[in-house]
């Protein structure tokens, strides 16, 4: 079967009526979707499993009231609102004795005042089907591809991570097998045939070995029960403990990226905030030593003035006082004056009257020009050098320039007092940025229901593994009970004709299974060593009767599955996948939603060349921006994909299907 086109009417996110058409070419294969989270990949995925299944994919046999509940989570809230139709249409061809027949498949949903009703109408080349008709294609449908295959065909890469828990592989295994090698067939006889022993009610017949291996039974049946429940509330969980670390790893990267840069922006302010302070405290200090070393003396400036005249003329007066008295106690003058005179007169009594007039004009002229110091500035003479170079540094810095000084130093740290309250109240928003409150609120939620999901998930395992113990000890007392039966039973009453055919159909089964499993050990390592890096990490895989994995490697010592890395791990469950869908042989269009994101580069570049392009006659990606790039989508450019953009309106909440 190949699918030629979907058409969405008002279904999720999707409002209105929007059509996509797969491409007719054999050739070109492969159709991607590509959208950001919550633009509608799951909700194709979803159209597609419930246009072909109906309640079925859900679990029931009829559109009851629990399924049309389902169904109206999934219709868009503003076309429900508004009482408008909702409706999903497949079309696709089969294949039918060498002739092309093509099909049309639409289930539609009517809104009425107080419910919901399900119509199907299914066509054949355009021809309506009868009622008859179409319960008989559902029939065909289901067991050409029933649902315990449909997780091969429409897989959903949050699984990858699920299926890697051994008993749940197991479990896949065991309901893929049966189905796919027909011996459902075998298996379902038995249960027919123990349904028919209890019908006939002929227990009184039966021997205390054979009552006790009913008993034994149907508890066996019961503990199935409780495994596939619990089984699938595993799955469930599973699922949104994947969904809920996926939202807490986008949240991590938001404030990863955010928070970077509002950081980068934050450390630039408060530098330029220490460096404003550091200028600001310059000024204080140039302002306070202003006012306390200057402004005093600027008060008395002119007292200081004086200070300096009266301080200069005691200076000279004791100059002249020392120059006066060194010359009259050592008669120097007397004798250069003398001397003088002798050379330019001849020796008389007049030499000796001039030498004492010059002499007394000298000394009266010395004492003309001195003053007495003030009484006031007597305590000059205590003053040293460096004590009069300070006084007139400190007249030199006083006057009109240092008020003009204290007034440019207030305005300057006015100034800067403004440019620091602006940076302040910037380093508080870009503070308020970075917190991201809400994203960190959210996260603590996230992580508070990952915590709650994660131990309820342990818990269910750990009953699951108890039950799983509990049912195989019993089915080792079932398989002993037999064993005694086949020798006690030789009668031919009901019950031993039953139970003989019960045996035979057992053994059948057992020898299928164990002829069937080898058959798929090698497609399995076959697969696994195409699509591995590592060529010769596996050399044998073993699956025993009960499912159970067995990996050797080169060495042919085993390998235990816990040893695998998780790349290992999903491409293993990745080719036991391949190796089902190829031992089925059904032709079928595979859907792979988020299959990539999981894997590391190196194996997903071998996935992309060698799984998807081979895997079906058609391929259906449902992928994420980030999940494939242009390198990924060069890898198998060959085969021309058709490229699908899921274009996301978060005002409208609605998404728009555009052809790229």
């Amino acid at each position: 079967m190949i699918i030629k086109s979907l058409t969405l009417q008002n279904f999720g996110v999707y409002e209105g009526i929007h059509k996509v058409i797969f491409p007719d070419n054999r050739e070109n294969n492969i159709v991607v979707f590509i959208g950001n989270n919550g633009s509608g990949k799951t909700t194709l995925l979803d159209a597609l499993k419930i246009v072909l299944y109906g309640p079925l994919i859900f679990g029931y046999k009829t559109a009851n009231e629990t399924y049309l509940s389902k169904i109206k989570q999934k219709i868009n809230t503003n076309a429900y609102n508004k009482k408008k139709e909702c409706s999903l249409e497949l079309e696709l061809t089969k294949i039918e004795n060498s002739d092309e027949i093509n099909y049309k498949i639409r289930r539609k949903w009517k809104i009425n005042s107080k419910s919901l009703s399900e119509e199907l109408e299914i066509r054949r080349n355009g021809n309506a089907l009868s009622r008859v008709e179409i319960d008989l294609f559902e029939n065909y449908f289901r067991q050409f591809l029933p649902p315990s295959l449909i997780d091969l065909f429409f897989f959903d890469g949050e699984r990858l991570s699920y299926l890697s828990e051994k008993t749940v592989l197991q479990k896949k295994l065991e309901d893929s097998i049966d189905v796919i090698f027909n011996i459902e067939i075998f298996t379902q006889l038995i249960k027919d045939l123990n349904e028919l022993l209890k019908q006939k009610e002929i227990d009184s017949e039966l021997s205390n070995e054979e009552k006790k291996l009913r008993n034994k039974k149907e508890q066996s049946e019961i503990l199935e029960e409780k495994i596939e429940n619990l089984t699938n509330e595993i799955k469930e969980k599973s699922k949104k403990l994947t969904k809920i670390t996926d939202d807490i790893q986008g949240l991590k990267e938001k404030l990863s990226i955010y928070g970077a840069v509002e950081k980068t922006k934050l450390i630039a302010l408060e530098a330029k905030y220490k460096e404003l302070e550091r200028e600001k405290e310059n000024l204080h200090r140039n302002r306070r030593e202003i006012l306390t070393n200057l402004l005093p003396f600027q008060i008395s400036r002119n007292l200081l003035k004086q200070l300096k005249v009266r301080i200069k003329g005691e200076l000279l007066r004791n100059q002249q006082d020392i120059i006066q008295n060194t010359l009259r106690e050592k008669g120097l003058l007397h004798k250069a004056v003398k001397s003088a005179l002798s050379e330019h007169m001849d020796s008389s009594n007049n030499t000796k009257k001039i030498t004492e007039t010059i002499l007394n004009r000298i000394e009266k002229k010395l004492l003309t020009t001195s003053r007495k110091p003030n009484k006031d500035l007597q305590l000059t003479s205590f003053m040293s050098k460096d004590d009069i170079q300070l006084l007139d540094e400190i007249i030199e810095k006083t006057g009109s320039t240092l008020t003009d000084k204290v007034a440019r130093n207030y305005k300057k740290i006015n100034n800067i007092n403004a440019k620091m309250s602006e940076i302040h109240k910037k380093i508080d928003l870009n503070l308020k940025n970075i917190s991201f409150e809400y994203l960190f609120n959210e996260m603590e939620n996230k992580k508070s229901k990952h915590f709650d999901i994660y131990y309820k998930i342990k818990e269910k395992e750990k009953e699951l593994e108890i039950i799983s113990k509990e049912k195989r000890t019993i089915n080792k007392e079932v398989e002993k009970l037999d064993k005694q039966i086949d020798y006690i039973n030789r009668s031919d009453t009901v019950s031993s004709i039953t139970n003989k055919v019960i045996k035979v159909s057992s053994d059948f089964i057992n020898f299928s299974r164990t002829r069937k499993l080898r058959v798929l050990e090698e497609k399995i390592l076959n697969s696994f060593k195409i699509l591995i890096r590592k060529n010769d990490l596996l050399r044998d895989i073993k699956l025993e009767s009960d499912y159970q994995i067995r990996l050797y490697n080169g060495n042919s010592d085993e390998l235990h599955f816990e040893q695998l890395s998780t790349g290992e791990t999903q491409v293993f469950i990745i080719s036991i996948l391949w190796a089902l869908i190829q031992l089925s042989k059904r032709v079928f269009p595979v859907v792979f939603d988020s299959f990539f994101g999981r894997l590391d580069v190196t194996h997903k570049e071998r996935i992309l060349k060698k799984y998807v392009p081979n895997s079906q006659k058609q391929v259906i990606l449902l992928v994420n921006d980030n999940e494939l790039n242009d390198n990924d989508l060069d890898v198998f450019s060959k085969y021309n994909p058709t490229k699908y953009y899921l274009k996301f309106n978060e005002k409208k909440n609605n998404t728009i299907i555009e052809r790229i």
